[in-house]
């Protein structure tokens, strides 16, 4: 395998091999049909977790997400009314 010591190489080296549960900032915003600005907002106002991998490359974490996700989850009033045990109603 080819050094990844040149950050240059990694979203090369990222495209070519499968990292289980690891996802691109471009592929998440296809993922999620947001803009970048969009995902900046979640990324700096929200606290959406991510990895720097050098100053102008992340990757996000499908586990993290998740986890993220779920701690941001809301309901409205009707569907609490409708799922009351749900644990975003709580």
């Amino acid at each position: 395998m080819e050094s990844l010591a040149d950050p240059s190489k990694w979203g090369a080296w990222m495209s070519e091999t499968m990292l289980k549960g690891m996802i691109t900032e471009n592929e998440l915003i296809k993922l999620m049909e947001v803009k970048p600005s969009e995902l900046r907002y979640l990324r700096v106002e929200k606290g959406m977790p991510f990895v720097q991998l050098s100053k102008t490359m992340r990757v996000y974490l499908e586990e993290d997400l998740m986890e993220w996700f779920k701690k941001n989850r809301t309901a409205s009033k009707a569907s609490c009314l409708l799922h009351p045990t749900a644990s975003y109603c709580r």
